[in-house]
């Protein structure tokens, strides 16, 4: 479980599916500090890894920040694109991602996917390797509820 401090008016929550909010409630500048108890913290908004060690952070007047924590065996470092995300449920090389997803969805992660299916059945998608991480993009023909399955097995970029 991830440790944070943070000045009085800094509030934060963390998502069921590893997603860290952070918020300053306050119309002063404020600050926070989140030890990540081992694992390592996706920055959202700027789609890099924040370094490990724990130092403290500004957060600007009224300011709300976004992060994921990764584990070990999890290759999703974010989803866009979903109206709604029921759940990410990764494994070592493979992610199941659950919930209603507009017509275009983009996964970012550590490792390239081999193989892709929507609601069980195959399903073709672009793959872009960017800078430490590979982009998804998943196309559907109109919104729809279900589940995105990815298989994962290569190794991340940079190892």
């Amino acid at each position: 479980m991830p440790q944070m401090s943070g000045s009085e008016e800094v509030l934060w929550n963390r998502t069921r599916n590893g997603y860290l909010i952070v918020a300053n409630a306050s119309p002063e500048k404020g600050w926070f500090q989140i030890d990540a108890a081992g694992r390592r913290l996706w920055n959202v908004e700027r789609k890099r890894f924040e370094p490990k060690r724990s130092t403290k952070q500004p957060l600007e007047e009224e300011a709300v920040r976004l992060y994921r924590l990764v584990a070990g065996e999890d290759p999703v470092l974010d989803v866009e694109g979903q109206i709604y995300l029921d759940r990410i449920k990764a494994q070592e090389h493979s992610a199941l991602i659950s919930g209603f997803f507009g017509r275009r969805t983009l996964v970012r992660l550590l490792q390239r996917p081999v193989g892709l299916t929507w609601n069980g059945q195959s399903h073709p998608c672009r793959v872009v390797a960017k800078k430490g991480h590979f982009e998804a993009h998943l196309q559907l023909e109109e919104p729809a509820e279900g589940t995105w399955a990815l298989d994962c097995p290569g190794k991340e970029i940079g190892s």
